[in-house]
């Protein structure tokens, strides 16, 4: 049932010639080396290939290298770009900034107070830096003045009275007319033989009454006149008179300091001690007097104390207290000040005051 064995040729054994097994090693070798020139070749290609590609990535490498460089310039140049355009923004702002510091330096200057003569407020106008729209403002009259009353015995002084007789020649009700503060005084005058000066004097007369010298205000009055028989032997002498005022907010102390000021030997003692040398005694010029001063307001939105109104102030005021009165008008504010002074005799003041006017309404009685 088996299909019959094939001869086996003449001269074999069964395996193939030798030379057919040289062959076909011969073919193997040659197809191995084949093979490995295929494999080298295919080698050098892919190498040559990487090659190719390690010089494209090179390439792309410096490319990408000087893409970077440009784009970090590009980088550079767009901060610097906008470092520039934020100098801009910043310069446009120091201008803004000194454009508004220009404007605060502006409103700053125009909001300057001006003092008017004849009406009963000042205005000033005011601008916004903002919006550069000027605004009215209204300042307050002054409304206070200094007042005093002299009657013959200063401890019989009612402040009261006092105030309804202010109230009564303003025709305002008594309830807007206040007194800020009370003050006593006593008033004496010097007359120094040697130059003495403000300082020297103020100091002595504070020390002999027993006061602080803030308490005391003198004024100078300098005088020279001829000694001599003839014109050869003839010198200028020098003298001093002085006029002292002295305050104190007790009334128990006006009658003290009313003696303490009369004893010139006292003056002068402190005043050699001040000096550093002999002074002689003082002439008492005026005996010390007292008085009573009173800064008094009046709560009104307009201008009170007119001349007008400051003459009929006087008159009513003398009239209830029978003392006799006198009005200095003072400093009323910072931007303006008066030197007129008035007496009250029966006479009508001689010329138009400031609206901005301060009065002291001085009454001096003659120590008891």
């Amino acid at each position: 049932g088996t299909p019959p064995t094939p001869p086996t040729p003449p001269g074999t054994t069964g395996t193939l010639p030798t030379p057919h097994a040289s062959r076909h090693h011969h073919w193997n070798a040659s197809n191995a080396l084949n093979a490995s020139n295929a494999t080298n070749a295919s080698r050098q290609h892919w190498n040559a290939s990487n090659t190719s590609n390690a010089s494209n990535a090179s390439r792309h490498h410096h490319w990408n290298a000087s893409n970077a460089l440009n784009a970090s310039n590009a980088t550079n140049a767009s901060r610097h770009h906008w470092n520039a355009s934020n100098a801009s923004n910043a310069s446009r702002h120091r201008q803004n900034a000194s454009h508004a510091t220009s404007a605060s330096k502006t409103a700053a200057v125009m909001t300057t107070t001006t003092p008017m003569a004849t009406t009963s407020s000042a205005t000033s106008a005011v601008v916004d830096a903002r919006t550069t729209t000027p605004m009215a403002t209204t300042s307050s009259p002054m409304n206070a003045v200094v007042v005093a009353l002299a009657i013959e015995n200063v401890s019989t002084f009612n402040l009261s009275a006092y105030l309804g007789s202010v109230a009564k020649a303003l025709n305002v009700a008594p309830s807007e007319v206040k007194a800020d503060s009370v003050e006593y005084t006593v008033k004496v005058g010097y007359q120094f033989a040697a130059s003495v000066t403000e300082a020297e004097v103020k100091t002595s007369v504070a020390r002999a009454v027993g006061v602080p010298e803030e308490k005391v205000k003198v004024t100078l009055t300098v005088a020279r006149r001829l000694m001599g028989g003839s014109a050869v032997s003839s010198r200028r002498l020098q003298s001093t008179r002085v006029d002292a005022t002295i305050k104190t907010s007790q009334v128990a102390d006006v009658q003290t300091i009313q003696t303490k000021a009369g004893n010139a030997s006292a003056v002068a003692s402190e005043l050699s001690s001040v000096k550093n040398v002999a002074v002689a005694a003082p002439a008492v010029t005026a005996a010390p007097q007292a008085g009573v001063e009173v800064v008094t307001a009046v709560d009104a939105p307009t201008q009170v104390f007119t001349p007008q109104a400051i003459t009929s102030v006087m008159q009513q005021v003398s009239q209830d207290t029978g003392a006799t009165v006198q009005v200095t008008p003072a400093a009323a504010s910072a931007t303006r000040t008066t030197t007129e002074r008035l007496r009250i005799s029966g006479a009508r003041p001689a010329g138009a005051m400031s609206a901005l006017v301060g009065a002291v309404l001085m009454v001096a009685a003659a120590a008891a």
